[in-house]
C-alpha cells in the first residue's frame, strides 16, 4: 500500500511518469511472483491482494489530484515532446553532459548529430538488452535450481524490466495516438531507473568471478566517472531547459530603472521566448514599468529600413541574426552573460 501511494504520488506530481509508473508496477509484482515458490494455486489468492494494493491506493490518490485539472485540459497542452526516440537519449545526454561550454564526451560536438544521435540510441538500447537478457538468464537458471534471487538481482530485473516496458508503452502510445516521445525534463525518469540498475548490475557481477568480476569493475568504472562528470555539471544559476529566461528579471529591472518612464509604462517587443517571463515580473511586481508585453509582435523579422517595430521602446532579443536586424533602429544596452538574451533601447532612449 505504501508503494502503491507514493507512485500514485509521482503521477499526481508529473503526468509523464504514468507510463513508468505503470511499468514499475507491473515489473515489481512479476518480480515477486517469479521469486515466490509456492505452487501457482497456493500463489493465486496472495498475487490477487498484492494487485488490488499496489493499484488502488496509488489509483485514488492520483485521481484525487489531477481529475479536476484534466477535466480542464486541451491537446494542446500535451504537445511537449520529441518526434524520434533517439531525440529522447540525446536530450538526457545533453542535460547530463553538456551544461557548459565544455562538452562530454566531445564526439557530440562534430559531424551530423543525428547520426550521433541515433549511435547513442543504438548503444543504450543494446546495451539495456544485453544487461536484461544477462540477469533474464540468471534469474531463470537461479528459478529452475529453487534457489533465491540475490537482492541485487531483484533490483535489476525490476529496473530493467521497468525501462523496457516503458519504452514499449512509449512506442505504442506514438503509434497508436501519435504522442510525442518524452525529452528532457518529461524524460528524467529514465535516469534513476538506469543508474539504480546498472548500480546493482556492477554489484551483482563484482560478487562473482573471473570474467563476471572484470565487467563489473569496468562498470563501476564507468558509473565512478559519470557522477564526477554529474557533480561538475552542477550550477544554481539557471536551470537548464530555460536557460534562455536565466537573465528575464535583470532585464525586467534594467527597464524598469531607465529613466524618463512615461505613464503608462514602456512598450516592449520581444521574441517569443520572453514575454512569459517578462509579463510574470509585470504582474508580481506592479510597478507600470512596462505594458503587456505581447507574443507576436511584427518588428522582429521585418525590415527596420521601413520603420518597422517603430513603435517598441525596448526589444529583448536572442543574440544573433534577430539582435543585428534590431540594430538598425536600436542599440544593445545590455546583454546577459548567462542567457545571451540582448536588451537594446531604441536609440532616442539609448543615450540615457
Amino acid at each position: 500500500m505504501a508503494a502503491s501511494v507514493a507512485l500514485g504520488a509521482a503521477v499526481a506530481g508529473q503526468l509523464a511518469f504514468l507510463f513508468p509508473v505503470v511499468a514499475l508496477a507491473l515489473s515489481g509484482l512479476a518480480v515477486v511472483v517469479f521469486r515466490d515458490p509456492a505452487p501457482l494455486r497456493e500463489r493465486s489468492r496472495r498475487i490477487r491482494d498484492a494487485l488490488v494494493w499496489l493499484t488502488m491506493p496509488g489509483a485514488t490518490v492520483a485521481a484525487a489530484i489531477v481529475a479536476v485539472p484534466l477535466s480542464h485540459a486541451r491537446r494542446s497542452q500535451f504537445e511537449f515532446g520529441a518526434w524520434a526516440l533517439n531525440e529522447t537519449v540525446r536530450s538526457l545526454v545533453d542535460a547530463s553532459f553538456r551544461h557548459h561550454a565544455a562538452p562530454w564526451p566531445p564526439v557530440l560536438t562534430v559531424g551530423d548529430e543525428r547520426i550521433v544521435g541515433w549511435l547513442i540510441a543504438a548503444g543504450v538500447i543494446v546495451g539495456a538488452a544485453a544487461v536484461v537478457g544477462t540477469f533474464a538468464a540468471i534469474a531463470t537458471r537461479h528459478r529452475a535450481r529453487d534457489a533465491a534471487l540475490t537482492p541485487h538481482e531483484v533490483v535489476v530485473l525490476t529496473g530493467a524490466a521497468t525501462i523496457a516496458l516503458t519504452l514499449l508503452m512509449v512506442v505504442v502510445a506514438r503509434t497508436a495516438v501519435n504522442m510525442k516521445y518524452p525529452t528532457a525534463r518529461t524524460a528524467l525518469y529514465f535516469l534513476p531507473l538506469a543508474s539504480l540498475t546498472l548500480a546493482a548490475a556492477a554489484q551483482s557481477l563484482i560478487m562473482r568471478s573471473g570474467l563476471g568480476r572484470v565487467a563489473g569493475a569496468a562498470l563501476v568504472a564507468g558509473l565512478t566517472l559519470a557522477a564526477a562528470r554529474f557533480a561538475l555539471e552542477v550550477q544554481t544559476t539557471h536551470f537548464y531547459e530555460w536557460r534562455f529566461d536565466a537573465g528575464s528579471r535583470r532585464i525586467y529591472d534594467t527597464i524598469a530603472r531607465w529613466p524618463q518612464r512615461p505613464a503608462e509604462g514602456w512598450r516592449v517587443g520581444a521574441n517569443d521566448v520572453y514575454p512569459p517571463a517578462l509579463n510574470f515580473y509585470r504582474v508580481t511586481r506592479q510597478d507600470g514599468a512596462i505594458q503587456e508585453v505581447a507574443w507576436d509582435w511584427d518588428g522582429i523579422d521585418q525590415d527596420y529600413d521601413r520603420g518597422a517595430g517603430a513603435d517598441y521602446d525596448f526589444f529583448v532579443v536572442r543574440s544573433g541574426p534577430g539582435a543585428e536586424r534590431v540594430t538598425k533602429v536600436a542599440d544593445p544596452v545590455y546583454r546577459d552573460p548567462i542567457s545571451n538574451a540582448v536588451l537594446l533601447a531604441r536609440r532616442s532612449h539609448a543615450h540615457r
